[in-house]
This record gives C-alpha cells, structure tokens and sequence, in this order.
C-alpha cells in the first residue's frame, strides 16, 4: 500500500502542476491507478517512472524503467490493438481523457500493465538482434505491431484483458517475435514502408486482415 505520506505529496503536487504548464503525463501522474501500477511493476522488478527521472536518479537499470507514455503506448497497442495510434500520437494518449480512461482502467487486471510493459521490452530487444542492419526508423514504426502480432494475435477476435493479463512469455521467443517481425514487414514494405504507412490505417487493417501483401491493390490511398 501506498504510504500516506506519499498520497499527501501527490496531492501537492497535483494542485501544483495543475497551475503550471506540464507534460500531460506528469499531470496524470499522481492518479490511483498509476501509484497502483508503480507498486504492482515495482514488485515484479520493473520501475514505472510516473515521477520522472525518480529511478533513473536512484540508478536502476535503464531496461527496467517504464515510462507512463511508453506503457500507455504498450497497451494501446497489445490490449486495445491500436498499434498504429500508438506510434502516431504517443503523447496525445494521455491528454485527452476518453484515451487516457481506455488505457488505464480501473476494471482490467493490474497484470495487464506487467504483461503490456514487459512484452513490449521483449520484443524490442528480440527486434533489436532480427534487424541489425535495418534502419533504426523502421524498426521503431515496427514494434508496436509486432508486439500486438506476437501477445494478441490476429487469427482470433480481439482478447480480453483478462487473457492477456494470463500471457506466458515463454511465448514470446526470438522464432516467434522472428515470424510476427516477417508478417509485419511484407506488409509494411507491400504499403511503402515508411512513417506514414505505420501511423496510417492501412497497414493496421492489412496486418488484422491477414491480407496477401501482394494483393494489397484495393486498398485505397496507400501512401507513396
């Protein structure tokens, strides 16, 4: 449980932040439910950094430091299956509230927020090794679709946060990140492969779809 104190200062904080221009992530910072997720990741040995720079001056390991914008952007892409608002739009998820309410809710398991956080981090350092010498801009417009490709799968209607909260990471091994990685990039590349194609609707729709990325033709607008 979260000390008083602790409940005392955020509330200080807020009122403070609230007359002063900030990031929209600080502003959300002192909710419940992130001091909830900070304890619940902190107990699984990750270091959500709802406080910026909190771990990082405490000297914890950069890999298991969570952001709020890095896991708002995990969970709109593993759980809501967004992938593409999240890589167009990363610091818009938390300002406006109907975003912010899908994304942190009160409702879903606390271990989706552990699942969603620890398997984007998987899936970065298995794409990091697959795509040595891709462009670091590609693997970037990339991994959020990976990540929903590998955790929530496309084959099956949308999970619910319930099954995802249960996710074995054994799953998340490197032939398996390797074939979601494969099925992305036909499409990606089929689209054009670049940011726009990523924070488009096309490639989502392609990828959901499980279309042919060679026939791809019908699709209309498809960025040049």
């Amino acid at each position: 449980m979260v000390p008083q104190e602790e409940e005392s200062r955020d509330r200080i904080i807020k009122a403070t932040n609230s007359q002063t221009t900030v990031s929209a992530s600080s502003l959300r910072a002192t909710d419940k439910i992130q001091r909830d997720i900070e304890l619940h990741l902190r107990q699984s040995g990750l270091y959500y950094d709802r406080r910026k720079n909190y771990y990082k001056n405490e000297g914890k390991p950069r890999r298991k430091i969570i952001s709020i914008p890095y896991l708002a952007q995990a969970v709109m892409s593993i759980v809501l299956r967004q992938p593409d608002q999240a890589r167009a739009r990363p610091s818009s998820l938390l300002k406006r509230d109907d975003d912010y309410r899908r994304i942190f809710n009160s409702e879903y398991p606390i271990d989706v927020y552990y699942v969603c956080a620890l398997s984007m981090r998987t899936v970065e350092s298995r794409l990091k090794a697959l795509t040595e010498h891709v462009a670091i801009q590609d693997r970037n417009n990339l991994r959020f679709y990976v990540a929903m490709h590998a955790v929530s799968g496309v084959d099956s209607p949308k999970p619910k946060p319930s099954e995802i909260a249960e996710f074995d990471f054994s799953q998340l091994s490197e032939a398996v990140v390797r074939d979601s990685l494969e099925y992305v990039w036909e499409r990606y590349l089929a689209l054009g492969g670049n940011d726009q194609v990523a924070k488009g609707p096309h490639l989502l729709k392609a990828v959901l779809e499980n279309s042919d990325p060679m026939s791809l033709d019908h699709i209309e607008n498809i960025a040049e």
